[in-house]
């Protein structure tokens, strides 16, 4: 061993007043320990004080302190986990709480901890998934309730009568809580599946050129022999305008006559634009009477009308 690599010692020799220091590993008489505040350097010479390092004391302090403190909250939490818990769950959810159960279920399987743990993000997450729900919020009420507050999407079109289809496109499934005449006023739309994004696309066109004249598309059909099937209606303020010459105070309860329209899916975009350029007062002003209009023919459409008890009269062809 190195004579820097050994370190001093004190002992006493039995039966001895003397001090001797011996060689020993461990203690580096030129590097002081951190608690050492006195080093002996050999017999015969006074010990030198060291004085402790100024960090120490204040690492002391924190542990003294942080450790109780740790235990303390670690203690409470396990006693106050039985404590402040929900006792009451409120729902508003805008279907006149027909699907109260429903979101109850999906937020009691996310909801742990009480009225201070609880994670209530999660908890949000977990009922914004549901179909028939565009947005939520959840908050607390002292003492144990909580609060959730749901906003229904607002669909836009029917899809094959089992979904419907909002103002994102998205294709959801009508709640199960829905009645078939709560929903018979929405536009329908069917088709094969994947079709739902280009006749939705297709409906949105469409509409709002019909809606320039009066118009309103209430159907749109693809069959399987690439063929799409309209049906158009006057609108109401449009067909009380027609028969009176002014705007009734009230059109509830009116439902006007539909007007069938076929074209092929290939050309349908050329062809309606075409139907809609050649639309004016006149015909529109006779929507009602249409039974149909074709327009499959290549340089114009087929009109079918009817009498006055509804009956098909003839079909003139439009160029």
């Amino acid at each position: 061993m190195n004579d820097d690599q050994q370190y001093s010692r004190l002992s006493i020799e039995p039966g001895s007043r003397s001090k001797r220091v011996e060689p020993m590993m461990g203690i580096n008489p030129e590097e002081p320990g951190l608690f050492a505040d006195r080093v002996y350097r050999g017999p015969g010479i006074a010990p030198v004080s060291k004085p402790i390092r100024p960090w120490v004391k204040p690492v002391l302090f924190l542990v003294t302190m942080i450790v109780p403190l740790g235990l303390i909250y670690a203690i409470d939490q396990r006693l106050i986990q039985d404590r402040f818990l929900f006792t009451q769950i409120t729902i508003r959810d805008g279907f006149e709480s027909r699907g109260a159960e429903r979101i109850r279920e999906s937020a009691l399987s996310e909801l742990d901890g009480n009225f201070f743990s609880a994670n209530l993000g999660k908890l949000k997450d977990q009922v914004t998934k549901m179909p028939w729900i565009s947005s939520v919020s959840v908050h607390r009420q002292w003492p144990s309730t909580l609060v959730i507050a749901v906003d229904p999407i607002n669909p836009v079109v029917r899809w094959n009568d089992r979904k419907w289809i909002n103002y994102t496109g998205e294709v959801l499934d009508i709640p199960p809580f829905i009645e078939a005449h709560e929903i018979a006023h929405l536009p329908a739309l069917s088709g094969a599946p994947g079709e739902e994004s280009k006749l939705f696309e297709s409906y949105l066109d469409w509409s709002e050129r019909f809606a320039a004249w009066g118009l309103t598309l209430i159907s749109l059909t693809a069959d399987d022999v690439h063929v799409w099937h309209l049906e158009l209606s006057p609108s109401v303020l449009s067909r009380a305008r027609t028969q009176s010459g002014s705007v009734p105070e009230s059109s509830e309860g009116i439902k006007p006559p539909t007007t069938r329209m076929v074209v092929n899916a290939q050309n349908a975009v050329e062809r309606i634009s075409r139907f809609v350029a050649s639309l004016d007062r006149g015909l529109i002003d006779q929507f009602e009477q249409i039974e149909s209009i074709d327009l499959r023919y290549t340089n114009g459409f087929a009109v079918r009308w009817k009498d006055e008890e509804g009956n098909t009269l003839a079909m003139r062809e439009s160029g």
